[in-house]
C-alpha cells in the first residue's frame, strides 16, 4: 500500500487509497510486445460515503501516457439481501495500430474479472450465513 487516508465521518467521509499492484498471471499475448518482464500498475482510489462511489484510476507500469483506464464502481442496494455492483468507465489506448484491440482486450479482462469476483463471492456468502 502506497497511501491510505480517511477525511471526514458519516456521509462526509472520503477515503484515498492509492496500491501498486503486480498480478500473478500470464500477459495476454496483445500486451506481452509492449512490456519486458513483469506487468505492474498503480491504483488510485477516492471512495465517497455521500455518494457510495469509488472513483478509480490506473496507472499502468509501462506506456502510461498512452493507456488510461479510469471510472465509477457503485453498489446499488436492491432489497435485503441483494445488491448491483455497477461500473462506469473507459479505456483509452494510443497506440496505432493496435489501440483498439488493447482497449478491447482490456474490457473484457476486466469484465472476466469481475465475473470471477461475483461467483467467489456469492459461494462464500452461502457457505458463511
Amino acid at each position: 500500500m502506497l497511501e491510505l487516508r480517511r477525511e471526514g465521518e458519516g456521509d462526509d467521509l472520503i477515503i484515498r487509497r492509492k496500491i501498486k499492484l503486480s498480478p500473478q498471471r500470464e500477459l495476454p499475448a496483445l500486451f506481452a510486445r509492449f512490456v519486458k518482464g513483469a506487468i505492474t500498475y498503480t491504483e488510485q482510489n477516492v471512495y465517497t460515503a455521500r455518494t457510495s462511489s469509488i472513483d478509480v484510476v490506473t496507472i499502468p507500469g509501462f506506456m502510461a501516457d498512452a493507456l488510461t483506464t479510469r471510472g465509477t464502481y457503485k453498489v446499488q442496494a436492491l432489497g435485503p439481501n441483494e445488491v448491483r455492483r455497477i461500473w462506469d468507465g473507459d479505456v483509452t489506448c494510443k497506440i496505432p495500430l493496435v489501440g483498439g484491440k488493447v482497449e478491447k482486450g482490456i474490457v473484457e479482462e476486466v469484465t472476466q474479472s469481475y465475473r470471477a469476483t461475483t461467483e467467489f463471492t456469492r459461494k462464500w456468502l452461502a457457505e458463511h450465513p
